[in-house]
């Protein structure tokens, strides 16, 4: 569970400075095709986690080889000695060194992943691929792995529910803000069909329609979770 520490300041804009700094999420050298923060910060004072003690962000990252993988990200400290002391007039605000630590592989999808996404709070994950599976996986060791042999980290999760139904690859899931919701995550796919499901038992709860058909390639819960958008090209349209 070695961190990584790298990055530069990149630009300086009305007193921010803003860096741009790359990270290497290790998808055996195919696509990225999703990636998602988790809305809260978790602790980091775990041993190995991070450079220092204190509170990390997590990153969710999908790619062409059917893997999710999960992130530590966390500041280490300015990266630079000659910038002017914070609080000084016209100084910039001090960017860190960007520091990553690998911590899982969820590795039990046999298609490409094109999105994952963190459920509110940060507690399950839900992903989906080009082979109409949705799998919402829960933290800590379960009956079934989460990870290939080679793939084990040091943060283990486990497959909670593998949800089928949809007739065409997922494009895109998303979770209700209000957790204990009678459906908790909405999915879409080219099938032209929004599902919803009910996370707490497993269970396929509705399925809902596009006007006029068409591949359905994104799908949002407003805040409050009162309304459900959903992106889909016309008939005929393809790209």
């Amino acid at each position: 569970m070695a961190s990584t520490c790298s990055g530069q300041p990149s630009a300086v804009n009305e007193g921010l400075l803003v860096g741009i700094q790359r990270l290497d999420p290790s998808h055996r050298g195919q696509a990225i095709l999703s990636i998602d923060f988790a809305d809260v910060a978790q602790p980091g004072a775990r041993s190995g986690l991070g450079p220092k003690p204190g509170r990390h962000s997590r990153l969710l990252s999908s790619g062409q080889d059917g893997t999710v993988r999960v992130w530590a990200l966390e500041l280490d400290g300015p990266n630079s000695t000659d910038a002017p002391a914070p609080g000084a007039p016209g100084a910039p605000r001090v960017l860190g060194r960007l520091c990553s630590t690998w911590l899982a592989t969820l590795a039990e999808h046999m298609a490409p992943v094109n999105c994952a996404r963190w459920a509110p709070g940060g507690g399950l994950i839900a992903s989906g691929d080009t082979d109409a599976a949705l799998i919402v996986w829960a933290p800590g060791a379960g009956v079934t792995s989460a990870f290939r042999a080679s793939d084990a980290g040091p943060e283990p999760w486990h497959r909670r529910w593998l949800l089928r139904g949809h007739g065409g690859e997922i494009c895109d899931v998303a979770w209700h803000p209000r957790a204990g919701h009678s459906f908790e995550l909405a999915s879409c796919s080219h099938d032209g069909t929004v599902r919803l499901w009910n996370v707490c038992r497993g269970e396929f709860v509705a399925r809902l329609e596009v006007p006029n058909g068409g591949l359905v390639k994104g799908v949002a819960f407003d805040p409050l979770g009162q309304f459900l958008a959903v992106m889909a090209d016309a008939p005929g349209v393809n790209n």
